[in-house]
């Protein structure tokens, strides 16, 4: 049985700087700007973010991806001021502006 991922939302304080931090890790998002809505982000992986609100508060969970290319990755997330440490080689653990844990593999 195959199963694919279409859709992960995470529900954030600051959209902007949760954007920041996963287009850092190499994710490619898109604003969104609907009257209906509030302004949020869709991208690669079907990863949205949304404000939190009180019926829907400030996820917490933990997650990990592969990267093309490690060292640029922690590049991108020194500029952005994303907290990183290297355990091993070629895997990273960081967390997003929320507190989220991630996790970072150099893709082999």
């Amino acid at each position: 049985m195959a199963v694919d991922l279409r859709e992960l939302t995470l529900f954030v304080r600051d959209v902007d700087a949760a954007a920041r931090f996963y287009e850092a890790i190499g994710l490619a998002l898109y604003c969104i700007e609907e009257p209906e809505h509030p302004r949020h982000y869709d991208g690669e992986l079907g990863l949205q973010l949304w404000p939190a609100t009180a019926r829907r508060p400030v996820s917490q969970l933990q997650l990990g991806f592969v990267v093309e290319d490690i060292s640029a990755t922690v590049t991108r997330l020194d500029a952005v001021g994303a907290p990183w440490t290297c355990d091993l080689p070629d895997f990273v653990r960081t967390s997003d502006p929320e507190g989220n844990k991630i996790t970072l593999t150099q893709r082999r």
